[in-house]
């Protein structure tokens, strides 16, 4: 759905942006599905005119949405902070990734000295540097402030960080760290040894235990969100189809495949504390939409007029989401929405 003029934050995201302009297949597991959700959509505009496009990436138990926008007048994306109806655009930020309940900001931009994660609060970006290369992003931010995200090192390799009151730690081995929730409880990727797949995992920093999530069709599995209750969802490859991924749903040990919309393909994106997921898939015959899934019924979200596809990236814990809709039926331009 959208022109990605830097590195995606997770890898969820590139796959998922493949899919949207891809022709339907047949399908996969198909879970139980609503007729559709009673949620309002609500168009957030964007940084530009109304023919510019805009994403929104996550939402705060305040309401704050952020996201970025396109800005055809100066041929660039910059991040924004919704609030209270009003677009605020965060540059020298053109990635806004996550946003904790105090409104403090983990996303990227550009600097002279190349990509680099920032930390954006109170109206001012701070530059977290790098472990030692020249590209990092902060990806994910907890109550406490801590920021994880992935760097380059001086050897050029990809490894992901935990920035704490200025300082940025290494968490090599583990390969991605996409979310931290307020215990200090990581969600991402590990390289399984002898492999190159990935499982999901959850770290925890107290003890430094690290727990394998699986991969439930022994393909891999990419984790994307975890809640306050340790609780983690993403998706996992299906080998059996070509390209066919399935969002997952992670809780106390146990990895459930939460299947698709009757497609092949879903990817859980978001989750709050209660449970809640969200996340996006393919309707046969529809295309690619949004879904909200709660006790064990996956719902498919709503589009913008003249729309014909939707994601959902974010909700809160008063059940709003966040994503975006296409505004014309080529999903040439899309806006950021949020569902209520």
């Amino acid at each position: 759905m959208r022109r990605i003029p830097i590195i995606a934050a997770t890898a969820a995201l590139a796959l998922l942006l493949v899919a949207l302009f891809a022709t339907p297949s047949p399908a996969a597991n198909a879970a139980p599905v609503s007729a559709g959700s009673h949620l309002h959509i609500i168009d957030l505009g964007t940084l530009g005119s109304p023919q510019d496009s805009s994403q929104a990436t996550g939402i705060n138990n305040r309401g704050d949405v952020i996201g970025w926008s396109d800005i055809q007048s100066c041929f660039c994306s910059h991040a924004f902070l919704w609030r209270h109806g009003k677009m605020t655009d965060l540059a020298p930020l053109t990635a806004a990734n996550d946003i904790n309940d105090d409104g403090v900001i983990a996303g990227a931009g550009g600097t002279a000295s190349g990509y680099r994660a920032f930390r954006w609060a109170h109206g001012k970006a701070l530059n977290l540097g790098t472990l030692g290369g020249d590209f990092s992003q902060a990806l994910g931010i907890n109550n406490r402030g801590q920021i994880v995200g992935i760097s380059t090192t001086a050897t050029g390799d990809w490894h992901p960080f935990l920035w704490y009151r200025g300082k940025m730690t290494d968490l090599a081995p583990l390969a991605s760290a996409v979310d931290i929730n307020d215990q200090g409880q990581i969600a991402g990727s590990y390289q399984l040894p002898g492999s190159e797949n990935t499982d999901a995992f959850l770290y925890r920093l107290r003890d430094r235990k690290l727990t394998d999530l699986g991969n439930l069709y022994g393909w891999f599995s990419q984790a994307t969100k975890l809640n306050e209750r340790g609780q983690v969802v993403g998706y996992v490859g299906v080998a059996t189809l070509s390209g066919a991924n399935s969002a997952f749903f992670w809780s106390k040990g146990h990895m459930t495949d939460l299947g698709t919309m009757g497609g092949d393909f879903s990817q859980a994106l978001g989750i709050n504390d209660r449970g809640t997921v969200v996340g996006a898939g393919q309707v046969p015959s529809v295309g690619y939409r949004g879904f909200v899934w709660r006790n064990g019924v996956m719902t498919p979200l709503s589009v913008l007029p003249a729309g014909n596809s939707s994601i959902a990236y974010d909700i809160n814990n008063q059940g709003v989401i966040v994503g975006s809709s296409g505004i014309d039926p080529n999903n040439s331009f899309y806006h950021a929405v949020l569902w209520r």
